[in-house]
């Protein structure tokens, strides 16, 4: 099969599934059998999360869902697990090295995000290497969004570093895989929600249907005792009603992975979640679903989040959801803050007509406003995601930003966002890349990221005064941790250096 001709073969306004599985040998072979078989009876496991920089939401670190929920199933099956959370507790190098050496005969890796994660996760494999002469690790798995946009690239470069690799939702894919593999001599195939790779390819034929609910076998409750022992309720912990979302931005990995589908966790999975909140007085939560309101039933999914949020005595949560949704879905976001709704994450990203069109947004400035004239009513706290940076962007677009940043920023004293002006990041796999690859503006691969040029002279110059610049806004945010003072700083810096640029 030609994979270069198939991915430029798919419609820029569509993602389509790559590789049809008639076109995956579905056998397994017997190495993988006994590989699952040992990750059991070696009974000694580690789940790790990479550290990763990321200088304006620190404070917003939060348990890893995942990571949890496996750790659950694995304990149940009589494994001794091991949690290191280096995002969370960031570890010294030679600390996290003693420790991976000593402990885990099985390593999975239960969240690989992006190329700056797979990064530090190679990092410190290797880090193992160097230090103690041999890796410790007799099976390494990694999992989530980046290795199902990379897995060719990974399965190809990895090996000898790297057993599995699974694709697919972080928690799901992997739970799944060894849940229909634990019994090496009875695997059903209809009960995997995922694809493995382990040296060749392996699909389940469920793949096309994998978000729908149906398929979806009960999760176990996260367990986070790891976290409890080390901060107690002062962190803020993570829940999920369901994954995916229907919209179709085309800088987005999440459509890529859900195909426009969504999928609901039962009601009885996030019961246990809460029971457990309860018990251990957690009151601060976050919704951690792709998009809150992407679901079979909208009212359902809001009594069910009521009913764990009152299980609690002053529950404090967040959402994440789409723009268009807050507008249609007002009367139930009244009825959640009633309840303790406090923040909403959702995506701007442009204002510009043009690139709206190009990020497929399909929402109006009527529509935004519509949004934020909502939220300040309700005194809800927003953050949202704005794109400022991009390959076609032009002086003209940024002005026409700058102009309604200003004006929302004044208007509304209930935004929180710390940086509006960010630079797009291109994820291979996505409509967006598939443009700019076209036109010949990427650089670099997965393992370095992918940098990209400008088409507009002009903008080019005005990125990179401003990144220079920019650096002594973040630290001056991390230092004093006012939000709205470091945003009107940036937009009068950024028009200073238009001006400037104009002028030369």
């Amino acid at each position: 099969m030609n994979i270069s001709k198939k991915i430029e073969d798919i419609n820029f306004n569509q993602i389509s599934c790559m590789f049809p599985s008639n076109e995956f040998d579905l056998s397994i072979a017997e190495n993988e059998q006994e590989i699952i078989g040992k990750i059991f009876s070696k009974k000694s496991v580690t789940l790790y999360i990479p550290y990763v920089q990321h200088a304006l939401t620190c404070e917003n670190r939060m348990p890893t869902l995942g990571m949890c929920i496996i750790k659950s199933y694995l304990e149940e099956k009589g494994c001794q697990v091991k949690c290191l959370d280096n995002y969370i507790c960031q570890f010294e190098d030679h600390k996290l090295s003693n420790i991976l050496h000593i402990n885990p005969t099985t390593l999975i890796c239960g969240y690989i995000a992006n190329n700056f994660m797979l990064k530090e996760f190679l990092r410190t494999i290797l880090l193992l290497k160097k230090e103690h002469g041999s890796i410790s690790f007799k099976y390494v798995s990694i999992a989530g969004p980046f290795a199902e946009m990379n897995s060719l690239e990974l399965i190809s470069k990895l090996k000898g570093l790297i057993d599995f690799i699974h694709v697919g939702d972080c928690e799901n894919s992997i739970l799944s895989t060894l849940k229909a593999l634990e019994n090496s001599n009875d695997i059903d195939f209809e009960k995997i929600d995922s694809i493995v790779y382990f040296n060749k390819l392996i699909e389940a034929p469920t793949k096309t249907k994998r978000f729908d609910s149906k398929y979806l076998f009960h999760l176990k409750r996260p367990d986070y005792s790891y976290y409890l022992k080390k901060f107690g309720s002062n962190l803020t912990y993570t829940v999920s009603l369901g994954r995916g979302c229907a919209g179709s931005c085309t800088f987005c990995t999440i459509i890529t992975m859900s195909r426009h589908k969504y999928r609901d966790f039962s009601e009885e999975y996030f019961s246990d979640i809460f029971n457990l909140f309860q018990s251990e007085k957690i009151e601060n939560f976050t919704v951690v679903d792709d998009n809150f309101f992407s679901t079979y039933d909208v009212d359902a999914k809001v009594n069910m989040l009521l009913t764990g949020a009152k299980k609690l005595g002053n529950p404090k949560f967040s959402i994440t959801t789409r723009i268009e949704d807050i507008n249609t879905y007002q009367s139930q976001i009244k009825i959640l803050c009633e309840n303790g709704l406090k923040n909403i994450f959702f995506s701007i990203e442009n204002f510009y007509p043009i690139t709206q069109v190009l990020f497929n947004k399909k929402i109006s400035i009527d529509d935004i406003y519509k949004c934020l004239e909502f939220t300040n009513k309700m005194r809800i706290g927003v953050k949202f995601g704005f794109i400022f940076f991009h390959p076609w962007v032009t002086k003209e677009e940024m002005l026409f930003n700058l102009n309604y940043l200003t004006e929302i920023f004044e208007k509304y004293d209930n935004i929180q966002t710390t940086a509006p002006m960010l630079k797009l990041d291109i994820f291979k796999g996505t409509p967006i890349y598939l443009r700019a690859k076209r036109q010949n503006l990427l650089s670099g691969d997965i393992f370095r990221g992918f940098s990209w040029d400008f088409i507009n002279e002009e903008a080019r110059k005005i990125f990179y005064i401003w990144k220079d610049l920019n650096r002594t806004f973040i630290y001056e945010y991390l230092k004093n941790k006012q939000i709205r003072p470091l945003v009107f700083k940036q937009i009068q810096s950024l028009r200073s250096i238009i001006k400037s640029v104009e002028q030369k």
